[in-house]
């Protein structure tokens, strides 16, 4: 007998288990399942950011108000926030973003521009002077793009500002409002490349061609048909313009046509204005102020532009209105 055959048949032995418990040798044995690492945690996205509130602010000689404009265009949690306190005689309001500029009025002589930051709940802060120091009788604010144009009664009859990054203003400039075109500049309006320039002492406007450089050119006179007495101040919705017609106690509404002229000026069917000083436009709603109403009316535009619907919301009396959306 071959004594080496019990060797050999326990070394195969013990290689048989060793292959068996670790599936290495074949032989149709199944490799274990693998492990999965675990799942990581579902990624969740931060949520959106609340968007911006629309705020209306609502100028008084001597401070602004900020109020809430609600789903339907109403106003309500109107708050001074003391960001005006200690200027006087304030005229005119303009919003952009993060900037809102005010003017004050000519008995505040000479009068000047002031910048205000807005702050995320729509607060003023940081007022104080910017812009031009020799400013004489000025009276409108207009902000398009990056450009703050101010209406001066005095030559020039238009300034266009630069707006610095953090809100204050460059580099002013004359606008090249042809002096002989007009006396006095109440307010003015631009549009894609056309600027509408509003004269109150002569009751008339005036149609110019923006340049690139922000200079106005090309200026000629606009009719209104039906004509205008004193007018305030003005604001374009669309292809229909409103003025607020002060001497004639209503606001008009005109129709603006493909070349830039108006047509079918007719009363605008605003009631109980006494001496509208602005009006100002959100969607289809329109509000107007009025220097002897004691409040602010509230009207609704019809698909023709004529006003309807109209509400008186009580408070004391408003100069200049601004709606930032």
């Amino acid at each position: 007998m071959n004594s080496t055959f019990p060797l050999i048949s326990v070394a195969l032995f013990r290689a048989a288990l060793l292959c068996g418990a670790l599936s290495a040798c074949g032989g149709g044995a199944e490799a274990p399942t693998p492990v999965n690492p675990p799942a990581p945690p579902p990624v969740v996205a931060p949520p959106a950011p609340a968007p911006a509130p629309v705020l209306a602010y609502l100028l008084r000689s001597d401070k602004v108000e900020v109020c809430q404009v609600d789903s339907d265009d109403f106003l309500s949690n109107c708050v001074d926030d003391g960001g005006l306190s200690g200027f006087q005689n304030l005229y005119a309001i303009a919003v952009a973003g993060s900037h809102a500029y005010v003017l004050s009025s000519p008995d505040a002589a000479p009068s000047s521009v002031i910048h205000c930051s807005i702050g995320a709940t729509g607060a003023l802060s940081g007022c104080e002077k910017t812009g031009p120091t020799n400013l004489g009788a000025a009276y409108g604010l207009s902000i398009h793009g990056s450009t703050l144009y101010i209406g001066d009664s005095d030559s020039p009859m238009v300034r266009n500002c630069a707006i610095e990054p953090e809100g204050s203003l460059g580099t002013c400039s004359d606008s090249r409002f042809p002096d002989g075109l007009a006396f006095d500049v109440e307010d003015l309006r631009i549009v894609g490349t056309t600027a509408y320039v509003l004269h109150h002492g002569q009751s008339k406007l005036s149609r110019c061609e923006v340049l690139a450089d922000g200079t106005l050119d090309g200026c000629i006179e606009t009719a209104v048909p039906g004509g205008l007495i004193f007018p305030e101040a003005f604001a374009i919705n669309g292809n229909y313009m409103y003025f607020a017609n002060s001497g004639a106690d209503k606001v008009i509404r005109c129709v603006i046509a493909g070349d830039g002229s108006l047509a079918d000026c007719v009363n605008a069917n605003a009631p109980g204005l006494l001496s509208p000083s602005q009006v100002a436009i959100r969607g289809s709603t329109v509000y107007i102020s009025d220097f002897e109403v004691e409040g602010l009316t509230r009207c609704s535009a019809g698909s023709d532009g004529l006003l309807i619907g109209c509400t008186l919301m009580p408070g004391s009396a408003v100069y200049s209105i601004a709606i930032r959306p």
